[in-house]
């Protein structure tokens, strides 16, 4: 499911931009109702299982989800500044911000290759999966 959730996001980026310029109103509702919640919404739901499966019971309740959260800000917290000064630097166009989404989405979909497979993996021992 992680991995259909970025590919949307690549996908779905520039069309995403394109639909919303037309003005019509039912293609927005579309634009938002696969980007904010099929992709972003579907995304925030997979990331805790994944982010917490792969370490063992130790740090799995306290680590996991203060790294989360410290990251969170780094990542989706400077996003916007990001893109409006991508808007300003190029004059209003969307390109850039559609650039930018794609390469973000690309990077978490190699990351999200990297992390180990946990479905052998006994969730109740301290030890982290390998």
């Amino acid at each position: 499911m992680d991995i259909a959730i970025l590919l949307v996001l690549l996908v779905f980026s520039a069309p995403a931009f394109l639909l919303r310029n037309t003005g019509d109103a039912w293609l927005i509702a579309l634009v938002c109702a696969v980007g904010f919640v099929f992709a972003v919404e579907g995304w925030i739901s997979a990331l805790s299982p994944m982010f917490a499966e792969p370490f063992g019971s130790r740090c799995r309740f306290a680590s996991v989800p203060l790294a989360r959260e410290c990251f969170a800000v780094f990542g989706g917290g400077i996003a916007p500044m990001i893109c409006s000064e991508l808007l300003s630097q190029f004059t209003g166009s969307f390109w850039p911000v559609a650039v930018y989404m794609i390469v973000m989405a690309g990077i978490s979909l190699v990351q999200l290759l990297g992390i180990p497979e946990t479905r052998d993996h006994d969730q109740l021992t301290g030890q982290d999966a390998r």
